[in-house]
């Protein structure tokens, strides 16, 4: 159901009815009392045999071959852009999940994804705008060194959407052990910063991350603008930065991102007007998302 493939094996069908019945009007088979009527009405009665029998196998076979050649195209076309699916699977995704609803999630941190490896079974109308205010481990060096968007968050959204095999995915999160400036960092992260620079924005690094990992939906950065989470404690002390936050003992006053009224990135906020569905977490949503879309 809903693989819009039906119509050209129904069509492949009436052009064999269609050829059928041409062969056994150039025989002169007898056909069925209850069918003749309606023959006679269809056919190009009081015409030679020869006439009627070339019109109906070249209507036929006219048929035949337009329902092949568009069956064909279509499953090619599938083929060609799921690669790494099995041609059924691939009809399931492109056909009936590509007709699902739209859904938005918005969030960030190591369970959004898990929520995306569920979802992407229902929908590939998926839409994961990622917080980008991380500034610890590899994603906060490869943006102070590079000046770029923290991409572990992304990449980890990324990995969850993916259809690619599974070496890949494996590869995208391996994390390099050395003495060196490489120790710690992961390897999905320095293909996204690099594809970033190759595509001349960070954006774009993240679409053509999506491309390589054949991924269901879309990921996008909540904003373009290099922000920084901000917090004031119960005491007095104020934070700077995601990872010194996480790490505070103290109970949290408030929490502020700066810049102030940092603009949402234009992607995010059409799949948010669009969507069918909103879904903010699953992880206590951060304050940091709010001021980049209301």
């Amino acid at each position: 159901p809903a693989f819009q493939l039906k119509r050209w094996i129904a069509l492949e069908v009436l052009g064999a009815l269609a050829i059928c019945i041409g062969i056994l009007f150039a025989t002169q088979v007898s056909i069925w009392t209850w069918v003749t009527a309606l023959a006679r009405i269809v056919s190009l009665e009081g015409e030679p045999s020869w006439v009627r029998s070339g019109v109906f196998i070249a209507a036929g076979a006219l048929f035949v071959l337009a329902g092949s050649l568009r069956l064909a195209r279509s499953l090619t076309t599938i083929s060609l852009r799921r690669r790494n699916s099995r041609l059924f699977d691939s009809l399931y995704i492109e056909r009936v999940l590509a007709a699902g609803p739209r859904v938005v999630v918005i969030g960030g941190g190591s369970r959004l994804p898990n929520l995306l490896r569920g979802l992407k079974n229902m929908t590939s109308n998926i839409t994961a705008v990622v917080t980008v205010a991380d500034d610890g481990g590899s994603s906060g060096r490869l943006r102070s060194e590079l000046g770029i968007l923290p991409p572990g968050d992304i990449r980890n959204c990324l990995v969850a959407l993916a259809d690619s095999e599974d070496v890949m995915q494996r590869l995208m999160d391996y994390r390099f052990s050395s003495n060196g400036q490489l120790d710690g960092h992961s390897f999905g992260n320095i293909l996204i910063a690099a594809l970033a620079g190759i595509g001349g924005d960070f954006s774009d690094g993240v679409v053509m991350a999506g491309e390589l990992l054949a991924i269901r939906g879309q990921v996008i950065p909540s904003t373009a603008v290099d922000v920084t989470l901000t917090a004031r404690t119960a005491t007095g002390q104020n934070l700077v930065g995601e990872s010194t936050i996480g790490a505070a003992k103290d109970p949290l006053r408030s929490l502020a991102l700066e810049p102030p009224g940092a603009a949402a990135h234009p992607g995010a906020k059409k799949a948010i007007e669009e969507a069918d569905l909103i879904i903010l977490g699953p992880e206590a949503c951060s304050p940091a998302l709010f001021p980049t879309f209301w």
